[in-house]
């Protein structure tokens, strides 16, 4: 049977996975079962959802109380809220930019084509309106070509 359906959008933080770690050390849990209970190579192909499912289950295991927030924040953020998007995020989408060697205005375009974004450094979006242009930027440049090239070297060669 296979494990839960993996969200392509949002992965495992590094938080999470820190946690998971740890976790994992104190259990003594061997990150091998993990592997074949979610069927994935490496933590880092976990989803997020999947990864709150395993700090839940492992946390429990250790007869701490799930559910609870851990870490360094005192409380989690209220259900609904939307977080602007990070100036790493905004970085990685403008890097993604100059991969595909698209000038500011093809990329100002796009954005503003594709997700309503008018300003990549100072326009107000959600992390996961910044998540969806990076997975769709990532995929644009892995795309096979007809000719078998892929986004990325046809940009290099130009």
């Amino acid at each position: 049977m296979a494990g839960p359906a993996k969200t392509p959008l949002t992965y495992v933080s590094k938080d999470q996975l820190k946690y998971i770690h740890h976790l994992l050390r104190r259990a003594a849990v061997d990150k091998e079962d993990i592997y074949a209970i979610y069927h994935v190579e490496s933590l880092k192909d976990l989803s997020a959802g999947q990864a709150n499912v395993l700090i839940d289950r492992l946390k429990q295991r250790l007869g701490l109380p799930v559910g609870q927030p851990s870490g360094r924040r005192s409380a989690r953020r209220p259900a609904g809220t939307i977080r602007n998007a990070t100036q790493r995020q905004r970085n990685t989408i403008a890097q993604l930019f100059d991969e595909l060697f698209w000038g500011p205005d093809k990329a100002r375009a796009w954005l503003q084509q594709r997700h309503g974004i008018t300003n990549l450094q100072s326009g107000v979006f959600s992390t996961q309106a910044a998540s969806d242009v990076i997975v769709q930027l990532t995929q644009i440049i892995k795309k096979p070509r007809s000719d078998g090239a892929t986004q990325r070297r046809r940009a290099n060669q130009a």
